[in-house]
Order: C-alpha cells, then sequence, then structure tokens
C-alpha cells in the first residue's frame, strides 16, 4: 500500500513538473470581425467651389445622453485644395444608424466664408466592397462616398461678410 502510494506520488509530481516549460502558451482562438471602411468624398460650397480646410469627422454616437457630448471621435481629417478628403477606420460591425460624417469649418473666413456644418449619416451613403478580408474575421475593405456641399452660415455671399 505504501509501495502504491509513494508511487501514485512520484507520478503526481512528475506530471506537475513536466506541465510546466517556458514556452508561452498558445495565443486563445477567439478575435473580433472586423471591417475596414474608407470614408472619402469633396465639399464645395454652394456654388460648386471646392473648400480648403474643412474638417471631416467621422464619430460613433453610443447613444448616452448623460454624456455632453455623445459622440466618440474615430477619425479626423481636414479637405484639400481640390475640397476632397479621405479617411479611414476599422470598426467590428456594419455600417449602422449611429455612425455619422461631421462636416466643420475650423477656419472661418479664411476658405471664403464662415460655413455652418453638415452631419452625413455613414448608413444613407454610397458604400461599395472594393477589397477582400485576410481571413474569416476579417470581412473586407468598404469604400463609402459622402460629398458635402456647405452653405454659408450667414446666407451672405463672401464678399458681403
Amino acid at each position: 500500500m505504501k509501495k502504491t502510494l509513494a508511487t501514485l506520488l512520484l507520478l503526481c509530481t512528475v506530471f506537475v513538473v513536466s506541465c510546466k516549460d517556458d514556452e508561452p502558451e498558445a495565443a486563445p482562438e477567439h478575435g473580433t470581425p472586423s471591417i475596414r471602411y474608407q470614408v472619402k468624398g469633396t465639399v464645395t460650397d454652394e456654388t460648386g467651389n471646392p473648400l480648403r480646410g474643412i474638417a471631416m469627422r467621422v464619430k460613433d454616437d453610443f447613444m448616452n445622453p448623460a454624456l455632453k457630448d455623445p459622440y466618440v471621435q474615430l477619425d479626423s481629417v481636414g479637405t484639400d485644395e481640390k475640397g476632397e478628403y479621405a479617411t479611414e477606420f476599422i470598426d467590428d460591425t456594419s455600417i449602422r444608424d449611429g455612425l455619422v460624417l461631421i462636416a466643420e469649418d475650423v477656419d472661418g473666413k479664411e476658405n471664403g466664408g464662415l460655413f455652418a456644418p453638415d452631419t452625413l449619416r455613414l448608413i444613407d451613403l454610397e458604400k461599395k466592397k472594393v477589397g477582400e478580408g485576410d481571413d474569416e474575421w476579417d470581412s473586407g475593405i468598404w469604400e463609402l462616398k459622402g460629398d458635402v456641399r456647405l452653405r454659408l452660415m450667414s446666407g451672405l455671399r463672401p464678399n458681403e461678410q
């Protein structure tokens, strides 16, 4: 009986010691599905002239009315001299109602006037798949087209401000 107990104890010790090694543990086999979005377009004034220096912000509305600003900013870029912008972000779901693109005049009258901000819901934008994903967790690349036409805040022409 003592011999059997000693053998069992020895086997348990060998088993526990052999289970420990210096190798790192394998990563768990789980993840989060992701989709890469490219949002691009042009910002113009009411007459079709391109607007430079307009901030284009992709934000996510987590619908928390307790927050002063319920939006969380995902990315922000400015328009170039042609009024064009392009931004990218990764999300773990398809485009939903809470994702918005906000166009905001941040340089005041420098670009020909003070323009009123505008908000586009990403769910309403034209969507096109432009790239395949790398694996089952990557749903590929989608391009969203969002052209914006801003109007002057006062309704006056730039030279009348």
